[in-house]
């Protein structure tokens, strides 16, 4: 019987492949590059503050930590020519992680 750990996996890699927009390449703020891996790119993200939510311009990126430890502030991924530069951690549950970035023009 398979554990839960390997049914935890396969479901990530399922929500992944019918979901993400893409692949994607990562390379951190030293310049290590990172092989391609698959995305979910989300536009003018909504964080909520003190104030109650609100709509920034900031472009969350999500993907599954087996493909990706972390992705820190000054790394960059490269998506469809366009670049965006991690900001900060929005998400990491361990499976799935999401960082608010900004697009660099």
């Amino acid at each position: 019987m398979a554990g839960f750990g390997s049914a935890l996996a396969r479901m990530d890699a399922a929500i992944m492949a019918v979901l993400n927009d893409g692949s994607a390449c990562y390379t951190d703020r030293n310049g290590v590059a990172y092989p391609p891996l698959s995305i979910i790119i989300d536009f003018n993200v909504e964080i909520t503050g003190p104030e109650g939510m609100y709509s920034t311009a900031q472009v969350g990126i999500t993907f599954n930590a087996t493909d990706l430890a972390e992705a820190v502030r000054g790394g960059m991924f490269v998506y469809d020519r366009r670049r965006f530069v991690v900001e900060d951690e929005i998400a990491n549950d361990g499976h799935v992680i999401t960082v608010a970035c900004m697009e660099q023009i």
